[in-house]
């Protein structure tokens, strides 16, 4: 059984226009140990993935209308909200997009540790400081951080106490959501790298949400690009590298530089993605697609089976390409 199974998930967002289907028949497994990183452009549902598998949709005016959510064989909808608080950041944990909106900027970074650790359990203030403290000197920073207030530390050092803080109750599975975005080049590398330690040292799965491929590359084993709300391609990450066999994942591709291989033009990725309130009909990606043809403009397309874990969404595959 894998440690995570999201089945035909489909979720919505409410707008001044009406719900929006953020996310449309998504299904995915998470072995345990293993990493799988999620890609594609803004707007593609990546995060949205984060947000459903926590259940925290409504907190950006959002809900799971359909579909299975199956965390160590519980079913995570149909838990109590006191049930999930017992396996949210205990079992499951989140690195936010940028820490300085996931810690308290009035209280000492020691404190909130201390409270997600006694929120569940049962050990004195002083226990919870040690295991606070042991922590951050596992993440590169000194225990002189439990007394600092997130304003006086730099986004590398804020970034680092999130991820002590995603761990320190020895979760099943953390999901970082673009922990990388605001940090220089230089510091990301550094984060980058903590991560790929930690997972293998402790044995984490983990969910990793980016829009840089090259990100991914790096501490992923699996891959899953999104367009438009929906799966288009997954497969392990060398594979969708070295031979994409969907035409969007293969543009975005073209449209990152390969430091390792010969000089090349870039190659940027034409149009926008597709309003999700009105999608567009047949395959989403057919208006920026240079391989469509007239069955990509008029019926939406499976997600197939290539074998070895491989998975597409396009008809050029279907009709045997």
């Amino acid at each position: 059984m894998p440690l995570l199974a999201v089945d035909r998930l489909v979720t919505h967002y409410r707008t001044t226009d009406g719900p929006v289907r953020a996310l449309d028949d998504v299904s995915f497994t998470l072995e345990r140990g293993t990493s799988l990183g999620i890609a594609g452009e803004s707007g593609c549902g990546k995060s949205t993935v984060a947000l459903a598998l926590l259940r925290l949709l409504k907190l950006r005016g959002g809900g799971i209308d359909s579909g299975r959510i199956v965390f160590d064989g519980q079913s995570l909808r149909e838990l109590s909200k006191a049930e999930l608080n017992r396996i949210r950041w205990a079992r499951i944990a989140l690195i936010p997009q940028a820490a300085i909106s996931g810690l308290n900027p009035v209280y000492r970074v020691g404190d909130q540790i201390v409270e997600a650790i006694r929120a569940h359990r049962s050990v004195s203030r002083s226990q919870a400081l040690e295991r606070a403290g042991a922590l951050l000197t596992r993440v590169g920073l000194s225990e002189s951080t439990l007394r600092a207030y997130p304003h006086e530390m730099s986004g590398g050092m804020r970034q680092r106490a999130m991820i002590a803080m995603a761990l320190v109750l020895d979760p099943d599975l953390v999901i970082a959501d673009e922990p990388t975005t605001a940090l220089d080049t230089v510091t990301q590398a550094q984060i980058l790298g903590l991560l790929r330690r930690l997972q293998r040292d402790l044995q984490i799965a983990t969910i990793f949400v980016s829009h840089d491929l090259s990100v991914l590359a790096q501490i992923c084993d699996r891959l899953i690009v999104m367009y438009a709300g929906q799966i288009v391609e997954t497969g392990k990450v060398a594979e969708l590298f070295q031979s994409p066999r969907h035409p969007y994942t293969e543009a975005l591709l073209g449209s990152f530089p390969d430091i390792t291989a010969a000089p090349r033009p870039m190659s940027p990725l034409p149009g926008k993605p597709p309003e999700l309130s009105s999608p567009p009909r047949g395959c989403r990606f057919h208006p920026r697609c240079p391989e469509r043809t007239a069955r990509c403009e008029q019926v939406e397309p499976d997600l197939l089976g290539l074998g070895g874990g491989r998975q597409v969404r396009c008809h050029l595959w279907s009709e045997g390409s």
